[in-house]
């Protein structure tokens, strides 16, 4: 007798059956249904409409503290060495000129030729205390008490020359002479001066042989022996 097994595999499973029947012939039990395993729910259906109520991703909170871009110093900015401007070639005018100190004194022009007269006053006038030019010139002393004394300029618009200065007055005059057209600051430092010339038949005070160049200027100061001696005069100023 031959055992046959019949298998047969429906959805997994395994069906066994073993017969023996009569004559040798298997016999087979009838198969009421087939097994196919336990029974698998379906999932449910998606619901499209409805709304995924999920929460939102969590974004993180926000820091109200307002961001700290560090201190600011507040120091000025070196800008470095300023720029000298370019001069674009405006014309700003004439440089400013130099003060060429006071302009010069009114002047009496020395003789071309012959000779001319000046005539003036001492009376009233202005005191110092004269230089002893007849002594030496520039002088070493003054002499005392406060004389009157007048002043000349003279200026040589001719030639270069030599000139001759004689003063006559009825007072003991006293005759000094300076370079150039102010009195200096040390009256001292005369050129030249005279109180009666050498001559005994003209006992006035002469000065000769006075250089004065083309443009040159002297200062002439008429004064008087002492402060009593002081009166009107004439200057009589010759080219040699």
């Amino acid at each position: 007798m031959t055992s046959r097994v019949l298998t047969l595999v429906l959805g997994g499973t395994l069906l066994g059956a073993c017969a023996t029947g009569s004559g040798g012939v298997p016999t087979v039990a009838p198969q009421t249904g087939v097994d196919a395993g336990a029974t698998q729910t379906p999932p449910p259906a998606i619901d499209a409409s409805a709304s995924d109520t999920s929460p939102t991703g969590d974004a993180g909170t926000i820091d109200p503290t307002p961001f700290d871009a560090g201190t600011i110093d507040p120091g000025p900015i070196d800008a470095g060495t300023p720029v000298t401007p370019v001069d674009s070639g405006t014309d700003a005018g004439p440089p400013p000129t130099p003060d060429a100190g006071p302009p010069p004194r009114p002047c009496t022009p020395l003789p071309t030729t012959g000779t001319i007269t000046i005539d003036g006053s001492t009376s009233g006038a202005a005191t110092w205390q004269r230089p002893n030019a007849a002594v030496s010139c520039p002088a070493t002393t003054r002499a005392s008490g406060a004389i009157p004394y007048a002043e000349h300029v003279l200026c040589n618009q001719g030639a270069a020359g030599t000139f001759e200065l004689v003063v006559d007055s009825g007072a003991d005059a006293y005759l000094v002479v300076y370079d150039g057209d102010s009195m200096p600051s040390d009256p001292l430092a005369c050129r030249d001066g005279d109180d009666d010339s050498a001559d005994p038949l003209l006992p006035l005070p002469l000065v000769g042989g006075l250089a004065v160049p083309a443009g040159g200027r002297v200062l002439v100061v008429v004064t008087g022996y002492g402060a009593s001696d002081y009166g009107p005069y004439s200057l009589y100023v010759s080219r040699e």
